[in-house]
């Protein structure tokens, strides 16, 4: 007698994409996540180059060349947490 048992598995998981940077020009950062199982997001928000934004996807510019820091943060209703950060290049 054989038996088995196949269950699929969902990891929660974050990140976002966004286009290529250019000086002075919008770019729009957008978000996707799997929340864990029987989990909504509670908060959702974004830390780019030290600047707090809310919503998905954001939108935002820079005025230099460089490497800019951003910060994906997701909280559950179920208390868990998420955050994926990732440099920009401009």
């Amino acid at each position: 007698c054989i038996d088995s048992l196949s269950k699929t598995l969902i990891v929660p998981g974050a990140d976002f994409s966004y286009p290529a940077a250019c000086v002075g020009q919008n770019v729009t950062l957008t978000g996707t996540y799997t929340a864990p199982q029987g989990a909504s997001v509670s908060s959702l928000k974004w830390e780019v180059n030290g600047n707090s934004l809310t919503g998905n996807p954001v939108t935002t510019a820079f005025g230099f060349a460089g490497a800019y820091p951003a910060k994906l943060m997701l909280e559950y209703d179920n208390g868990c947490k998420d955050t994926v950060s990732k440099t920009i290049q401009v």
